[in-house]
């Protein structure tokens, strides 16, 4: 392959990210995978993403697990918080083998919990930074 051509290439590569980037704003972001063990832990327990980042909670464990930043659903005490401007959530029931997801749009702090093992410490953190 001569020069003129690798270079055509290497343009034509470049214009088709950059029109890619203009036409959705911004690159997709692949999802983030939390593991549910049969620990009664979030693997991990604390994330830091970009807004737009979904995040799948997946149940590997042998119980039924819950993923829950809503403060009237969680138990009385129980640490959820969410950011000024965002939507409380509730994963209902996952059962061992199912996932479930949400995506992260407004940036800052979410404490959330899994409703059946919040007092075995079952807690989880995701901070959405600022984009």
């Amino acid at each position: 392959m001569n020069a003129s051509r690798r270079e055509l290439l290497r343009r034509v590569g470049l214009g088709g990210a950059g029109l890619l980037v203009a036409a959705c704003g911004r690159l997709p972001v692949p999802p983030v995978v939390v593991q549910m063990t049969g620990l009664d832990r979030f693997d991990p327990g604390a994330l830091a993403i970009a807004p737009g980042t979904r995040v799948v909670w997946k149940n590997t464990g042998t119980a039924p697990h819950t993923v829950t930043c809503q403060p009237g659903r969680a138990t009385e005490g129980s640490p959820t918080t969410l950011p000024s401007g965002a939507q409380p959530w509730d994963s209902g029931d996952i059962y061992p083998g199912q996932t479930w997801s949400h995506t992260f749009e407004t940036a800052g702090a979410y404490v959330y919990v899994d409703r059946y093992a919040v007092a075995n410490g079952m807690v989880g953190t995701v901070t959405v930074q600022q984009a």
